[in-house]
């Protein structure tokens, strides 16, 4: 098992586990849900002990073969995009096909990035049918009231976004309604 923890400051810790028993240890800690509800994260071996402050996380990564129960936190297919050339050119592609905005009923094939602090990003892409682009909204802000955001990992495990650390959410297409209340803007 590897283990990222990207930090808010813009640094990352790594720690690996081989001990396949810890291994499921760590697996059923992460399956009860705790990951960011405490004041703290203590990572920790007979080596060396860390202990991060939860609101100083933007994200964890555990790369793991073994199976997580956690559900993505956004339904549909989402896949992370792992390059940064690869992410552009994908938010380019989405946001030319998606020129009128995607309206319910409608694929939307397109691109998410959540900006962290600590200037950590990730970029998705997503296959999904927009049922209702007020409900999509109103999905992603309930999202900030939980504490925790899973998301599969490509090479097995699970990502964790510290939702306190979430700075924005954008997405390429855009859609053909929004919000009252939103700013109607063009981007530069």
């Amino acid at each position: 098992m590897d283990i990222r923890v990207y930090l808010s400051n813009g640094g990352v810790l790594a720690y690996c586990q081989t001990d396949s028993d810890i291994e499921q240890g760590i697996v059923a800690e992460i399956n009860a849900g705790r990951l960011f509800q405490g004041k703290s994260v203590i990572l920790g071996s007979r080596e060396s002990c860390t202990m991060v402050q939860t609101d100083s996380i933007s994200r964890i990564d555990l790369i793991t073969r073994i199976p997580l129960a956690v559900t993505q936190s956004i339904d549909g297919n989402i896949t992370l995009i792992e390059d940064s050339v690869g992410s552009l050119q994908h938010a380019a592609k989405a946001g030319i096909c998606g020129r009128n905005g995607v309206a319910p009923g409608e694929e939307f094939q397109g691109y998410l990035q959540f900006d962290l602090a600590g200037d950590h990003r990730l970029q998705f892409s997503v296959d999904m049918v927009l049922r209702d682009q007020l409900q999509f909204f109103s999905n992603l802000r309930r999202a900030f009231d939980i504490p925790t955001m899973w998301f599969r990992h490509p090479n097995g495990g699970m990502i964790a976004l510290n939702v306190r650390n979430i700075l924005s959410i954008s997405s390429a297409p855009g859609f053909s309604q929004y919000p009252k209340g939103t700013l109607l803007v063009n981007s530069i």
